[in-house]
């Protein structure tokens, strides 16, 4: 062999390991691209499951926002029906207090009072009786008081409306 075909396969072998180190490396580098847009539609796929979950929880909580206000409203129309139309700041320190509000209210709401009366209505307990009179007229009243043992918070139902004369609407 002469010297220029020994020169010819020098060349020859040397480009044909630099094509060699050419196709590794784009297999490497096709290797590694594979593996990251098979991350990254691993990432899409985790991404688009979660964003599901936000969207059904948003639904199940937009569900349960709009049956609370539904409640709230349901409850606000309750009140209406059982508070009555006229209010009254009542002074719950006794049953003499309580009486003293209640003769104010009616005589605000309806005339005088000449006699106010009241009566326990069971031992143990501070719920009273209460009845106002003026006239012809007799005002009768269920007296609550704050009893947390009893399960009792401040309260005073009118009788005769069929109606709550100071309810406490947080309680």
């Amino acid at each position: 062999m002469n010297k220029e075909t020994k020169i010819f396969y020098i060349i020859i072998t040397v480009m044909s390991f630099a094509l060699i180190g050419v196709i590794v490396a784009f297999v490497l580098v096709s290797n590694q691209k594979s593996s990251v847009i098979q991350s990254l539609q691993q990432d899409i796929v985790g991404a688009n499951e979660e964003l599901q979950n936000v969207i059904e929880d948003r639904d199940r909580y937009k569900d349960e926002f709009t049956s609370e206000q539904k409640k709230n409203h349901e409850y606000r129309i309750l009140l209406d029906d059982i508070k009555c139309l006229t209010s009254s700041d009542i002074n719950y320190s006794s049953n003499s207090t309580v009486s003293n509000s209640l003769e104010s209210w009616i005589e605000d709401t309806w005339g005088s009072v000449d006699k106010s009366e009241w009566d326990i209505v069971w031992n143990g307990s501070r719920t009273s009786y209460h009845t106002l009179t003026g006239g012809e007229y007799s005002y009768p009243f269920i007296v609550y008081f704050d009893e947390e043992d009893l399960g009792y918070s401040n309260g005073v139902f009118n009788i005769a409306e069929h109606c709550w004369l100071d309810l406490d609407e947080n309680q």
